[in-house]
């Protein structure tokens, strides 16, 4: 198993354990949760991707998890769930031909609107935008 599939699932897996300690459920569904989004994220250039969404605070002093979406391969989309609220930091990488992650950007993302990150090009010259 790829290195990045098992980081991405062992992030997953944690997610979901620590939802479900907490009283949750460790998948929701567009309806489930009437503050949760769904967005996609989609691997359109030639190499895979996955997006990582550091903690951010919340309004009375709590904090977010961080979570990881799956690893995207080439050509294919995922969909991800949040429950993050607005704008937070996504951090966009990319993953070589020898299975090793790179840095695509880190910029702010909406899950109100919601927004598909779409990773682009190639590992020597990757990008990213954001439709919905």
């Amino acid at each position: 198993m790829n290195v990045n599939l098992k980081r991405a699932a062992g992030v997953v897996a944690a997610a979901a354990g620590l939802t479900l300690a907490l009283g949750g459920s460790a998948f929701a569904s567009s309806g489930a949760h009437a503050s949760s989004s769904q967005f996609q994220i989609c691997s359109h250039g030639s190499y895979a991707s996955y997006a990582v969404f550091p903690s951010t605070p919340l309004p009375g002093g709590a904090v977010s998890i961080s979570f990881a979406t799956l690893v995207v391969a080439p050509g294919h989309c995922s969909p991800a769930y949040t429950l993050h609220p607005g704008n937070t930091t996504a951090k966009i990488y990319g993953v070589d031909s020898n299975g090793k992650d790179f840095l695509i950007d880190t910029d702010s993302f909406d899950y109100t609107s919601p927004d598909h990150i779409v990773t682009t090009g190639s590992q020597n010259n990757p990008d990213w935008n954001a439709t919905n």
